[in-house]
C-alpha cells in the first residue's frame, strides 16, 4: 500500500504554489515598471493632469515629476532605472515561475541562488 502514495506529489504542490507566487510578483513588477514609464511619458502626464484637474486643481507634468522626486528622492533618470530594474527582475521571476511550474530542476536551483544572493545585503542592513 505504501508504494501507491507518491512522495513527490506534496512537494510538487508546494513548488507549484511557489511558482504561482513568483508569477504574481512578476505581474506586480511589470505593473510597477509600466507605471513608472507611463508617468515619465509626457502624454500620460497630460492625461494625469486632466484627471487631477477634475478635482479643481491645476497641475502640470513637471509638478507630478517634481512631487515624485521630492517624495522618493529619485530623479527622472533614476525612475527610468527603477522601471528597467522592475522589468528585469520581473523577467527573472517569470523564468523562475515557468520553470518551477513545469517541474524543472534548474528552476529550483535558480530560485535558491537568486533568493540567497540577496542575503548578504539583508545581513548587512541588519547590522
Amino acid at each position: 500500500m505504501f508504494f501507491l502514495y507518491s512522495s513527490k506529489e506534496p512537494s510538487m504542490r508546494l513548488i507549484r504554489a511557489i511558482a504561482i507566487f513568483k508569477l504574481f510578483k512578476a505581474l506586480i513588477l511589470c505593473a510597477l515598471g509600466l507605471g513608472v514609464f507611463r508617468l515619465l511619458d509626457p502624454e500620460v502626464g497630460h492625461k494625469l493632469v486632466h484627471w487631477v484637474g477634475s478635482f479643481a486643481w491645476s497641475f502640470n507634468h513637471g509638478f507630478l515629476l517634481e512631487g515624485l522626486t521630492k517624495l522618493t528622492g529619485l530623479s527622472p533618470f533614476q525612475l527610468k532605472e527603477l522601471g528597467v530594474g522592475a522589468f528585469l527582475y520581473a523577467a527573472l521571476f517569470i523564468v523562475e515561475g515557468a520553470g518551477l511550474w513545469s517541474g524543472r530542476r534548474w528552476a529550483e536551483y535558480l530560485t535558491v541562488i537568486a533568493t540567497s544572493s540577496l542575503l548578504p545585503l539583508e545581513v548587512y542592513e541588519l547590522f
